[in-house]
């Protein structure tokens, strides 16, 4: 089953850590990032993971991001104390 959402279809929550597809602008090469949508409804910009996916300060707005899909991330595993 695909879960890939084609940005042009649906956008993902805003705030909400999602896997993201990114395109090179002007090439052809794609990346997989954990991304999430800054802004509002009118006015937002994806920003991309360099750290730790529940710190908000880790993603970088920063650059220009040409982010083509998208996907809900899976609940983390939880961590067991054997």
């Amino acid at each position: 089953m695909n879960q890939w959402i084609d940005v042009s279809k649906e956008l993902p929550p805003m705030g909400r850590p999602v896997l993201a597809v990114a395109k090179r602008y002007g090439g052809r090469d794609h990346w997989l990032c954990a991304a999430l949508r800054r802004g509002n409804a009118e006015d937002w910009i994806w920003a991309v993971s360099n750290g730790e996916l529940n710190d908000s300060s880790n993603f970088d707005d920063e650059g220009e991001y040409n982010i083509t899909h998208w996907m809900l991330l899976p609940e983390l595993p939880k961590r067991s104390e054997a």
